[in-house]
């Protein structure tokens, strides 16, 4: 999520009571990886990801530089969203592995704390 948190370590207050009414285009939440692209998934049950809510579901979703994309585009389902990281030349997420069941997201990142 570079540059909006930082590498060395910002801290973040997530609220995992949101009503999932409130997972909405960009909202910075906290979800669990998708099993397509993380090895040994089932024993990183601790493990998460920190994305940015860029498609809700009926959106769809043009990935630049995929041309298939620029014929179709990719369908947001009901009951899922499409997550990218800010730094999206370095960042494994949506346009990866597809839309992210609302189910697994975690929280919404309320607000982060800068350590000087």
């Amino acid at each position: 999520m570079l540059p909006t948190l930082s590498q060395s370590g910002d801290y973040i207050f997530i609220d995992k009571l949101a009503s999932k009414k409130k997972y909405r285009k960009g909202k910075i939440v906290i979800a669990k990886p998708q099993k397509l692209f993380f090895p040994n998934y089932e024993s990183k049950n601790n493990y998460k990801v920190c994305k940015r809510i860029v498609g809700e579901p009926g959106d769809i979703i043009i990935v630049p530089f995929i041309m298939d994309d620029f014929l179709n585009g990719n369908l947001v389902p009901e009951g899922h969203v499409w997550l990218q990281g800010d730094n999206i030349y370095d960042s494994v997420d949506s346009r990866d592995y597809g839309p992210v069941p609302i189910k697994d997201i975690d929280g919404i990142v309320r607000f982060k704390v800068v350590q000087y």
